[in-house]
């Protein structure tokens, strides 16, 4: 029988949906002066989708430069940085980047990251039976050609994923987790295989689009859309 997994990408939405919750419930008890759109609200928007990467994926330098920009112009927009903007920012940006040449190598997660799988022109398809693909800020096409595809996790944040499974051997009932947080993700499921499609939509949803499918086993697409769409092919 296949369980749900609880990921680390649902976790993390549902941390924040919990936090606007108590947010405004403090405001109903106790005269919180909550606000989702506060003063430079928007730059969640470049803090929230790099600190996810790094937790699960790896250190990297965009990503550590992005959350330093996020919390610098945040500090701007509520009026604590009282100095000049890129008299702190270029600084900052030069530390940051000296610290990362000295000891990055060092931090980064010993896992493959998704570029180095499918961007590297020398890996046309991937192998793995039980692989993670992640985009961020961007979109790539990843063919899965594994003989024994065990499931796997694939995630868009503000991008895009094609993932082409119909060279993908199943062998017994699996699961693969689909999170698409203000992006989107394309999937093209074998023709040998039951489709069951479950999840949970906030603002966002998934439909199977493809054929009428047959076979023993059954892939189950667990998906979870956040601002974003989620189709299968």
């Amino acid at each position: 029988m296949n369980h749900t997994r609880i990921t680390l990408s649902r976790i993390f939405i549902g941390l924040i949906i919990i936090a606007i919750g108590v947010g405004y419930l403090g405001n109903a008890l106790w005269n919180w002066n909550f606000e989702i759109f506060f003063k430079g609200w928007w730059t969640l928007f470049l803090i929230l989708p790099s600190l996810y990467t790094i937790i699960k994926w790896r250190l990297n330098l965009f990503s550590i430069l992005l959350i330093a920009l996020g919390i610098l112009l945040l500090l701007h927009a509520q009026a604590l940085l009282t100095v000049d903007f890129w008299a702190v920012f270029l600084p900052v940006l030069a530390i940051l980047v000296g610290l990362y040449i000295i000891f990055g190598k060092a931090l980064r997660n010993k896992y493959k990251s998704f570029d180095a799988l499918v961007r590297n022109k020398k890996i046309p398809s991937d192998t793995s039976n039980c692989p993670q693909y992640l985009a961020v800020f961007g979109s790539s096409r990843v063919k899965n050609i594994s003989s024994n595809f065990l499931g796997g996790e694939t995630t868009a944040i503000f991008g895009g994923i094609s993932l082409d499974l119909h060279s993908a051997i199943i062998n017994q009932n699996i699961t693969l987790e689909a999170n698409s947080i203000f992006g989107s993700i394309e999937i093209f499921a074998p023709e040998n295989v039951k489709v069951e499609l479950t999840g949970f939509p906030v603002f966002g949803k998934f439909s199977d689009k493809g054929l009428r499918r047959g076979g023993e086993q059954v892939l189950r697409i667990n998906c979870f859309t956040a601002f974003g769409g989620i189709t299968i092919k």
